[in-house]
């Protein structure tokens, strides 16, 4: 059923043809109208995307005519992209790795993307039907199908950025290396005379202790390794929680809530099948 993208309201149509042009519908609930991406642009679906607007989610999943054809060639080539650049961040620490390496680590991380897509599609159901109270194979089917679009769907704000990061990384990532500084092999009785220098020499002790002790590299900080980390944590997980409450027609917050549990589901099912 189409639905509003305001309000989720459900319509029977979007638009109304005249002719040769189309004159969008009025939402009966909000009076907005009710599908204005169809006169948009795909560039203006993408940045909403990035700025996470459940009225882009709901055009897409339910407003979109899609062939199957065409979502499964989409997932393919999300699901594929992802695990190429999930393998390449583990394999850049390896010193040397074989083609055979290659492929059995991009086999380990297709297969934990889909035990985590089927996690989220397990957990929504559930709580679908915890929530609706009734058990229709119908329903339960087009419930995990709207949650696995709205999951694959989310990932292409971290996918777009993930690429951009990689893009346009220099070598040492995006600090230049660390100099060493001329004032380590001084007296100590010379630094303590210079408040500056000594203060600089503690912060270059603070930060290699950091480094040995904690495991906290300076160097590292803004660099693209930490970069894509926070890619993944951030806007990865809080495109896939509005994409799933989105699916089902939940508050924001109810789509970090499986988001979470899928999480720990598929920690346990890789335990169990890895």
């Amino acid at each position: 059923m189409k639905k509003c993208v305001d309000c989720a309201f459900p319509v029977d149509s979007l638009h109304t043809q005249y002719g040769q042009g189309i004159v969008l519908d009025i939402c009966g609930n909000c009076k907005q109208f009710v599908d204005p991406y169809i006169e948009h642009s795909g560039l203006l679906l993408l940045i909403d995307l990035f700025l996470l607007k459940p009225s882009v989610y709901r055009h897409v999943l339910f407003n979109k005519d899609i062939g199957i054809s065409q979502q499964l060639g989409l997932a393919i080539i999300l699901v594929s992209v992802e695990a190429v650049f999930s393998s390449t961040d583990e394999i850049r620490t390896w010193d040397d790795v074989s083609h055979l390496q290659m492929i059995k680590m991009f086999h380990g991380q297709l297969s934990e993307l889909f035990i985590f897509f089927g996690s989220v599609v397990l957990v929504a159901s559930i709580f679908d039907l915890l929530r609706s109270r009734r058990i229709e194979s119908r329903s339960v089917i087009r419930m995990a199908s709207l949650v696995l679009n709205a999951t694959i769907l989310s990932l292409i704000p971290s996918l777009v950025l993930l690429a951009f990061t990689i893009v346009f990384r220099n070598s040492y990532g995006a600090l230049p290396p660390r100099l060493t500084s001329p004032l380590s092999h001084l007296p100590s009785s010379i630094i303590s005379s210079y408040p500056r220098l000594s203060r600089s020499i503690i912060t270059q002790s603070f930060e290699e202790a950091l480094k040995s002790g904690v495991g906290i590299d300076m160097d590292q900080l803004g660099s693209a390794e930490l970069k894509q980390t926070l890619i993944r944590g951030v806007v990865g997980n809080l495109s896939t929680s509005m994409g799933i409450s989105v699916a089902l027609g939940s508050p924001w917050w109810i789509g970090g809530l499986v988001l979470t549990i899928s999480y720990v589901t598929k920690w346990l099912l890789t335990l169990l099948l890895m």
